[in-house]
C-alpha cells in the first residue's frame, strides 16, 4: 500500500527521539495517583503552544483532565486518542509493602542510546507522548480533517479505590478520569485507548471488582491463649485468615478455568479470562502485640470477563465463606463492569491500512496475548458512553533489572517512531472517512 502525498508530509514530521524528549518531560513531572496536576499544566501548556483547543476539565480537587481539539472542517467522523497521566508509584513509605525494592525504574525516567526507560514512561507517558506529536504533526503539515481529532489525558486510570479511612480526591482510580472524561465530553464517533500492546488491538476489557474481607476473632492476651488443632478455631483472626487465603488460592485458580471469553472481531481474536489477586491484609498493631488479633482484613483484586458482572463474582465470594466455618463478612467495596466493544470494525479497518503501510510484509499478529485482554484498562468507559473502543499501541521490550526479573519498562526509539506514524495514518483515516 502506498502512502498519499498529504500522508508522507505527517509521516516526515515524526521522528522517535522527538518522541522519546517529549515523553521524557511527560516523565520527569512525576504523577503517582491523586498527583497529576503538574503534568497535566504542562501538556495544557503544550497543546496550547501547538494552536490546539485546550479543555482543563476538573474531575476532583487539582486533579483534571488535560484535552487538546484539532477541529475538524466538517463532515467527517471524529476520532479520541486516550492515554492516563498518572502512574502506579507514589515514592512514598508505602511503596515498601508493595515492592521491597529502589530500583530506579519505578521512580525514574532516562534515556540510554535509543532507548527510553521508566515505568511511568511504558505506563503510559510514552504511548501519550506518540499521539500527542501526531496532532503536532498534522497541524505543522498543514493539513484541516474532516473530522475532530481528540487528543485526551486523563487522571486516576490505575488501581486507587477508595475504602476504609482512605478516602477522598486522592484515591479516585479504577478510570475515574476516563468515566468523567465520557459522562461529560467532549465526544468522538471512535476512541483508541492508547497503551502498550504489542501492535495488536483488543476490542475487549474485562470488569474490575475490589473485595474485602472481614473476619472476627478474639483479643485474649498472650499467656492465656491456647492453640487448638484446627486454625478455624484459633481465638486469632489473623490464624483464621490463614484458612480463608488458602481457600480463596484454590478458588482464584478455578475462576479463571471457569469464567473466560472468546472473541473474534473483523479477524483479530483473543480470550479474556478471568484473574484474581489476593492484594493486602491488615491485622493487629505491630506496636500493641501483647494480645491476639480480634479483627482482620483481606483484600483482593479480581478481573472478570465481559460475559459475567461482578454481583456474579460476589456470590461466588459468598458462598465460598459460607462453607469456611466461621463467619466471614464479604463486602464489594468497588466495581467497574468491563465491555466487549460492538461497531468497531472502522476502527479496525484503518489499523489494518495502517499496518499494511508502515509494516508491509512483516504485519503483526491478530492474535492478543491473554494478558491484554486479560485486565481493565479505559475502554469500557468510552464503549458504555457509545464510543466503540479498542486498546492498541507499541511494544514494550523487556527490562533485566538487578532486582526486577522480566518486566516491560522502555521503549525503543525506533517502536516510538512507527507507533506515532500508525497512530497518524489511523487518525487521517477515520477522521477523513465521511460521517454517516
Amino acid at each position: 500500500m502506498q502512502l498519499a502525498a498529504i500522508e508522507q508530509q505527517v509521516l516526515d514530521r515524526i521522528h522517535g527521539a522527538d518522541v522519546a524528549n517529549l515523553a521524557l518531560e511527560l516523565g520527569h513531572r512525576r504523577s503517582p495517583d491523586g498527583c497529576e496536576w503538574e503534568v497535566g499544566q504542562f501538556i495544557l501548556v503544550w497543546f496550547e503552544k501547538q494552536g490546539f483547543r485546550t479543555i482543563r476539565q476538573e474531575v476532583a480537587f487539582r486533579r483534571y483532565n488535560a484535552i487538546g481539539i484539532l477541529p475538524g472542517k466538517g463532515g467527517g467522523r471524529s476520532l479520541l486518542y486516550n492515554g492516563h497521566m498518572d502512574t502506579e508509584y507514589q515514592f512514598g513509605d508505602d511503596d515498601w509493602w508493595l515492592h521491597r525494592n529502589t530500583d530506579r525504574i519505578y521512580y525514574q525516567c532516562w534515556i540510554d542510546g535509543d532507548r527510553i526507560f521508566g515505568r511511568d514512561i511504558v505506563n503510559d507517558k510514552g504511548p501519550m507522548a506518540c499521539f500527542m506529536v501526531v496532532g503536532k504533526a498534522i497541524k505543522e503539515a498543514g493539513l484541516q480533517l474532516p473530522g475532530d481529532l481528540i487528543l485526551t489525558c486523563v487522571i486516576g486510570e490505575m488501581g486507587f479505590t477508595p475504602v476504609d479511612e482512605f478516602v477522598g480526591p486522592k484515591y479516585l482510580g479504577c478510570g475515574a478520569g476516563a468515566a468523567y472524561l465520557a459522562k461529560h465530553g467532549p465526544r468522538a464517533d471512535f476512541a483508541i485507548v492508547a497503551e502498550d500492546s504489542d501492535y495488536i488491538p483488543s476490542p475487549v476489557q474485562t470488569g474490575d471488582a475490589r473485595f474485602k474481607f472481614t473476619v472476627p476473632g478474639e483479643k485474649n492476651l498472650t499467656t492465656s491463649l491456647q492453640h487448638p488443632d484446627r486454625f478455624e478455631e484459633d481465638p486469632s483472626a489473623i490464624v483464621k485468615m490463614s484458612v480463608l487465603v488458602q481457600a480463596l488460592s484454590r478458588w482464584a485458580k478455578d475462576f479463571g478455568n471457569r469464567h473466560f471469553m472468546e472473541y473474534n472481531v473483523a479477524g483479530y481474536s483473543g480470550i479474556s479470562r478471568g484473574k484474581v489477586g489476593i492484594s493486602a491484609i491488615r491485622g493487629g498493631l505491630p506496636y500493641w502485640n501483647l494480645t491476639g488479633c480480634g479483627v482482620c482484613g483481606l483484600y483482593i483484586h479480581v478481573y472478570y470477563p465481559p460475559n459475567i458482572t461482578g454481583d456474579q463474582v460476589k456470590k461466588e465470594l459468598q458462598d465460598l465463606v459460607r462453607g469456611i466455618g466461621f463467619g466471614v463478612d464479604v463486602e464489594m467495596y468497588s466495581d467497574a463492569p468491563g465491555a466487549a466493544s460492538s461497531g468497531v470494525e472502522p476502527v479496525l479497518g484503518a489499523i489494518d491500512r495502517a499496518h499494511a503501510k508502515i509494516f508491509r510484509d512483516k504485519l503483526p499478529s491478530k492474535r492478543a496475548p491473554e494478558w491484554l485482554s486479560s485486565m481493565r484498562r479505559d475502554c469500557p468507559d468510552f464503549v458504555m458512553a457509545g464510543m466503540p473502543s479498542v486498546t492498541y499501541g507499541p511494544k514494550a521490550p523487556l527490562y533485566h533489572g538487578s532486582e526486577m526479573g522480566e518486566s516491560p519498562e522502555f521503549f525503543t526509539f525506533a517502536d516510538l517512531e512507527t507507533m506515532t506514524r500508525l497512530y497518524a495514518l489511523i487518525a487521517m483515516d477515520i477522521c477523513g472517512q465521511a460521517k454517516k
